[in-house]
């Protein structure tokens, strides 16, 4: 796909209720930041494929790829990457369907919202584009319709898990735990990653997942273990190392105890394991 990059001197849509600055679709940057401390008098919707650092809630830190920021008129912009490219979509808009949209969703501005690629930023931006460039005379009403339909999907994915909005740095550890079963995890390392005690760690964790981290952990394990037993060629042994479990025996009384059967019972019975069996939700 190639890169858009439009900022309109002159608004083909323009007005009280909405007005469209600029908009841009996978626009790559060079190594750089961008550093605005004013903004730029407008709202800024920007979607990053890749890793950036921002300045979100008042602290600069780095954001991994598929990342969303809204700002306000008047908020400060700083993003960007000194070290490689990176590359982003975005959106300049103003007017009261804006500040009305977002109050409505409860979208939360100046912080970094995790979506899980760029085709929801793509999707909507294309169609603006399409109808800001295209057409003699653009409606003003089907760019607002498209952009409150854009902040209402928004809204679904920050708050699909729940009426809240999960910090950046618990999608994080939530990320780890799913993608480093086989290694030695502990709380305190845990804990440490977001700052709090192990005790409020523990608490925040089970607030947004409705889980303790322990047990999402062991689930995650147990999960995968009941996947590897079907590989005949993998001992029960060797399926508990893959998982993290160097004691055989605690791995098998976790095993029959989420279960209800040993990991050998699991293994030799017949059929596939149920959906019951392998239901494990967060």
């Amino acid at each position: 796909m190639q890169s858009i990059k439009c900022l309109f001197t002159d608004p083909p849509v323009n007005g009280n209720n909405l007005s469209v600055h600029g908009l841009g679709v996978q626009e790559i940057m060079s190594p750089c930041i961008v550093n605005r401390p004013h903004g730029t008098g407008d709202y800024l919707f920007m979607f990053f494929y890749d890793e950036v650092f921002i300045r979100a809630d008042g602290t600069v830190n780095p954001y991994p790829g598929n990342s969303l920021i809204i700002w306000r008129p008047g908020q400060g912009h700083y993003y960007g990457n000194t070290e490689k490219l990176w590359k982003h979509s975005w959106i300049h808009c103003d007017g009261k369907i804006i500040s009305q949209c977002l109050d409505q969703n409860r979208l939360p501005v100046d912080t970094v919202i995790p979506l899980p690629d760029g085709s929801l930023a793509e999707r909507y931006l294309l169609s603006i584009h399409s109808e800001l460039t295209t057409c003699t005379r653009p409606e003003a009403v089907i760019v607002g319709n498209l952009l409150q339909n854009w902040m209402l999907e928004i809204r679904r994915a920050v708050y699909s898990g729940g009426e809240q909005l999960v910090p950046h740095r618990f999608m994080q550890i939530k990320h780890y735990l799913e993608t480093n079963i086989d290694q030695d995890i502990r709380l305190e390392r845990l804990a440490q990653a977001t700052h709090l005690s192990v005790s409020h760690f523990c608490n925040e964790f089970k607030r947004y997942f409705g889980i303790p981290a322990v047990d999402y952990l062991i689930s995650l394990r147990l999960h995968q273990a009941a996947f590897l037993l079907h590989d005949h060629n993998l001992s029960v042994t060797e399926v508990a190392r893959q998982v993290g479990y160097k004691d055989i025996y605690h791995f098998s009384r976790l095993f029959k105890k989420h279960y209800g059967m040993s990991p050998s019972h699991m293994r030799h019975r017949s059929g596939k394991i149920t959906d019951e069996d392998a239901d494990i939700r967060i």
